[in-house]
């Protein structure tokens, strides 16, 4: 009977050590989860309240080596200014793993700069004034982020200093 006894408590002790092993994976994936979350409306609560010098130091160290502060946050405030930009409704819709960051990137960053690119899926209304008109739109968008040293990081596609787009930058 006490051989029998023993078994059972090590075959529980066995199942209780898995499930607790499990359950630590999946916690760590959830705060992994809420970290991420947590970037993301950072980087957009930023933007929502035109702080753009706090958006450019959530931009990776590479990508801050080809783009001054003052050439982010002159962009950022100009194109906000010019057409009238307001955001709001923000919502993460999806947030996935992906093995690499798109190409339009590889002029900024390379893959051996970080451990983990991840794309988020957000959707957001912006208001605007465009060619004498108020108009309002929902956007679908990508953010990129990077996980570099333990560190999130935006990743941001300065070509859209070039575009002559409302809400151009706003990633």
């Amino acid at each position: 009977m006490n051989k029998n006894l023993s078994k059972n408590l090590i075959i529980i002790l066995l199942i209780l050590s898995a499930l607790f092993i499990s359950t630590g994976r999946i916690q760590a994936e959830l705060n992994d989860s809420e970290d991420l979350k947590e970037f993301i409306n950072t980087v957009y609560n930023h933007y929502q309240e035109q702080e753009f010098q706090e958006v450019y130091q959530l931009l990776h160290p590479e990508i801050q080596e080809n783009l001054t502060e003052e050439e982010y946050v002159n962009f950022q405030q100009d194109n906000t200014d010019r057409y009238q930009l307001k955001l709001s409704e923000i919502k993460i819709i999806e947030i996935d793993n992906i093995d690499s960051l798109p190409s339009k990137f590889n002029n900024y960053i390379s893959e051996d700069q970080y451990q983990q690119a991840y794309e988020t899926k957000v959707e957001y209304k912006m208001e605007f004034r465009f060619l004498g008109t108020n108009q309002s739109r929902e956007v679908d968008t990508e953010t990129y982020l990077i996980e570099d040293n333990g560190q999130l990081y935006l990743v941001w596609d300065r070509s859209v200093i070039e575009e002559d787009d409302p809400g151009a930058g706003i990633e």
